[in-house]
């Protein structure tokens, strides 16, 4: 027989930088019913206090508690890490979500609150903080989130800012028209002006050119269902003909859609379609 879970099963607080973690929500053990569902979450600007300073790539980083308790004894826990914004299943008797703003996405959390983390950052100040949405669904949830489409405001462009504000990608698809091999980029920002030679992208699509001939689109798809992209300040994208650093590329347009995840705080700068 199936039990009402217990707990509180959503929740929204304002996470800060520091060694703390903080709760959000929770589900509580029930004598044992297994329990199977998704964590939503998702997260504002973050925004800083008392004149702290932000890291380029800071991130609200999700802590994941999930136990698994037998009523005729014995019992485990598994903890895992995610990005506010990934959705993340999960089964067991119990979940516990904490959020924590970490000073980047690769970080290894395990040992924060000791010192500095072996990539050589130090945990943000408690002054910097950001508004964080978790919701603990049940059953077949993973699909509750919208999408929507973002079409180019040109059909080929070289570079597009997309959105302002956090949003999270879902999947990419386009084609290149140019006769080159080229690289799309993605880099995270609400100002593309600002991006110039030898910028790092948050990641890179490589698309091919030769031997294709001359002209002939070429065709890219990408999908981040399950480990969905976060930008935290905009999204924006460019074509480079370089494939670490950003090196603008105007011989090359692209067609490229983008399809986000629906998500606080975001201006849509282009046109849009329901799904």
């Amino acid at each position: 027989m199936n039990r009402a879970p217990g707990g509180r099963l959503a929740g929204t607080q304002t996470v800060t930088g520091g060694y703390r973690w903080q709760e959000i929500c929770r589900l509580e053990e029930n004598n044992g019913e297994q329990y199977t569902g998704t964590i939503l979450s998702t997260a504002g600007k973050i925004q800083l206090l008392n004149g702290a300073s932000l890291p380029d790539k800071a991130r609200v980083v999700l802590r994941v508690r999930i136990g698994s308790k037998n009523p005729n004894g014995g019992s485990g826990v598994v903890q895992e890490y995610t990005l506010a914004g990934n959705p993340l299943q999960f089964s067991g008797t119990h979940c516990y979500v904490d959020a924590l703003v970490c000073p980047n996405e690769t970080a290894d959390f395990n040992v924060i609150g000791t010192g500095a983390n072996p990539t050589g950052d130090a945990p943000l100040s408690p002054d910097v903080v950001c508004d964080t949405t978790v919701i603990i669904g049940l059953g077949s949830s993973e699909h509750c989130q919208p999408t929507q489409w973002i079409q180019p405001l040109q059909p080929l462009q070289v570079a597009q800012q997309v959105t302002t504000g956090p949003v999270r990608l879902r999947q990419v698809q386009g084609y290149n028209t140019g006769a080159n091999a080229a690289y799309l980029m993605f880099f995270d920002t609400a100002n593309g002006n600002t991006i110039g030679l030898g910028a790092v992208p948050l990641f890179t699509i490589p698309v091919g050119g030769a031997p294709a001939a001359p002209g002939a689109p070429l065709v890219f798809s990408n999908d981040f269902i399950t480990s969905t992209r976060i930008f935290q300040y905009g999204l924006y994208w460019a074509i480079s003909s370089t494939p670490d650093t950003y090196t603008a590329d105007a011989a090359d347009p692209f067609r490229v859609d983008i399809e986000i995840f629906g998500q606080i705080e975001t201006l849509q700068l282009g046109g849009s379609s329901n799904p």
